[in-house]
């Protein structure tokens, strides 16, 4: 039994075992505590992100990723956070857009770095696009 619901316990039975009813200090302190106790934990809404790697197969120059990740969304409201990489000391800055390649709608993943990007490099993030109708696999992305 939690401490605080022990104590309300405590507090409802020392009423009931007096021959007089409990004051109203101690039935505002029993609603208090009960007020106190914290509810479970909500169930998290899924929001709609996924979880990409990409490598130096999205490498169009020494110094930076430029993936192409097909969502079938054209909106501009896209979020990136890095995750883990190999190599994640170097790893400068990060952003996302909108764009079309070949014809399709997706995001732009782009992540530039301080330094040149060694063969074996892998940076995992996490993507969001409103609208996203599903995270492809990242592509180079060739456009301008």
């Amino acid at each position: 039994m939690k401490p605080l619901v022990s104590l309300l316990a405590l507090v409802v039975a020392a009423g009931a075992c007096s021959d007089q009813s409990p004051s109203p200090t101690q039935t505002q302190v029993a609603a208090s505590l009960a007020s106190e106790t914290p509810e479970p934990p909500r169930a998290s809404a899924s929001i709609g992100a996924a979880l990409v790697d990409v490598s130096y197969a999205q490498v169009p120059f020494s110094r930076a990723i430029r993936a192409f990740i097909p969502t079938e969304s054209s909106s501009r409201k896209c979020l990136v956070t890095l995750g883990e990489s190999n190599d994640p000391n170097k790893i400068r800055s990060v952003f996302c857009g909108p764009r079309i390649q070949n014809g399709v709608d997706g995001l732009l993943l782009s992540i530039f770095f301080f330094e040149p990007v060694s063969p074996d490099i892998v940076v995992g993030v996490t993507v969001y696009q409103e609208f996203a109708k599903g995270y492809g696999s990242p592509v180079l992305y060739t456009g301008s």
